[in-house]
């Protein structure tokens, strides 16, 4: 059974566009290469394509919209489009004073509307 029949059968018409484009990029590669490319386990890209992942589908979705579909977001910062992925790196960074630019660009993901994290001390160094 290819992934998108898995996609089909598990998930129904109710499929997230997301979702569609994981199970297009198993049948290419393999899941092992989709879940290297997106950043996440073997295991997650399994229970994403049955319908069984129980956890919140954002986070992964953020992961496959950079990784497969190259979507992009306005850093208010940079005054640039980068991708969700550069994107993800700078606000989950540690801020850190080696850098006096890394050190003002993290700062400013802290309170960014494209940060999908809360802000937290627990990031400060």
């Amino acid at each position: 059974m290819t992934a998108m029949e898995k996609v089909k059968d598990k998930w129904g018409e109710n499929a997230p566009e997301f979702i569609i484009v994981m199970a297009q990029a198993c049948d290419k590669i393999s899941q092992a290469g989709v879940a290297r490319d997106v950043g996440i386990s073997t295991t997650a890209v399994n229970l994403l394509l049955n319908n069984r992942y129980k956890a919140k589908l954002d986070r992964v979705e953020r992961k496959v919209r950079s990784a497969l579909m190259h979507e992009t977001v306005h850093c208010p910062y940079l005054d640039i489009e980068i991708t969700q992925r550069d994107c993800d790196t700078h606000s989950q960074a540690k801020i850190t004073m080696a850098s006096p630019q890394l050190f003002k660009h993290r700062r400013a993901c802290l309170d960014c509307a494209n940060n999908f994290q809360k802000r937290s001390e627990t990031n400060v160094v």
